[in-house]
């Protein structure tokens, strides 16, 4: 007979993670960083969006 095998929290991931994001409109960069806990919603820390300069911006419509 198979045993049965339950999942338990063990808190392996808490923990703050970073995230960057630069989405198809190519304007930027957007970063937020979210900490995590066992049991708890997640919590998000900070968030930012850094604008690609326009000669940056410009060579990457070029490559389209």
């Amino acid at each position: 007979m198979a045993k049965k095998i339950e999942a338990t929290e063990t808190g392996k991931a808490d923990g703050v993670y970073f995230g960057l994001m630069s989405g198809t409109s190519m304007d930027g960069v957007d970063g937020v960083a979210v900490q995590f806990a066992a049991g708890k919603r997640p919590v998000v820390l900070d968030e930012a969006h850094v604008s690609f300069l326009k000669g940056l911006r410009d060579a990457l419509f070029a490559l389209q």
